[in-house]
Parts: C-alpha cells; structure tokens; sequence
C-alpha cells in the first residue's frame, strides 16, 4: 500500500510523530476502481471515507423532480470523497459513488476512523469533532 502521499496530505492539516502517522495508517486500506465502477448505491450504508491516490470519483444523486443525475462532488487525486451523512450516522445513502476513470483509494472505515479518534489525541482534537 502506498501511502507516501496521504501521509504528504495528513501533515498539511496536523502534525502526527511517526509513531502516530503509522497508526492512522494502519486503519487505511487500499481499492482499486475501474472506470464507471459504482462504489456505492442509494439505500447502502457509506461505510468508508476515501482518499483518492489517483484517478476520480464522483457522488451524485438523481433529482426526484427531473429524473436526471446531479454530480454533488468530483473528487481527483489528492481529495477525499464520502457521504459525510450517510458515513457519520451509518444511515442509508441517497447518492451514488462512482469512479469517472480507473482510480486508486485509500479508505478508512467509520470503525477505523473512531478507533484512530480514540488512540490518536491529536487527530481527536483536530479532525474528530
């Protein structure tokens, strides 16, 4: 798992040791997506919190009154992509993840994301609220 530029993006945000960083990444964990693959559906649990290595993901939903796709967000390399509602309440998702080319990810679970919270004071303090 390459992690060299997640870890490039965490410490523009917070300042983690090196024992820390190796800990939050080791709730990481790493997909690949090809093109038009769907990641998440409506009615599923967002369960992940993806930080695109390289590639792109979009988050849509349809409009209920048109019938037509909206695109809520467009994540590329270097950003991350969720359904904050659905990932923080572990509620059913009303949009879609897709990947608009083949695309590498890093994720971490909501499970994994809590556990970080709670070992890591740092990332508690600045990232978890």
């Amino acid at each position: 798992m390459h992690t060299e530029p997640l870890k490039e993006h965490i410490l523009r945000f917070i300042h983690l040791d090196s024992v820390q960083m190796e800990e939050a990444l080791s709730h990481f964990t790493s997909f690949s997506f090809k093109k038009k693959e769907i990641i998440l559906n409506p009615g599923s649990i967002c369960n992940y919190d993806y930080y695109i290595s390289s590639g792109a993901l979009h988050l849509s939903q349809i409009n209920t009154h048109s019938g037509t796709e909206e695109v809520l967000s467009l994540a590329i390399s270097d950003y991350w992509i969720t359904d904050l509602d659905s990932f923080r309440n572990r509620t059913p998702s009303n949009c879609t993840i897709q990947a608009g080319k083949d695309t590498e990810v890093l994720a971490i679970s909501r499970e994994g994301f809590d556990k970080a919270c709670k070992e890591i004071p740092t990332l508690s303090q600045k990232v978890c609220k």
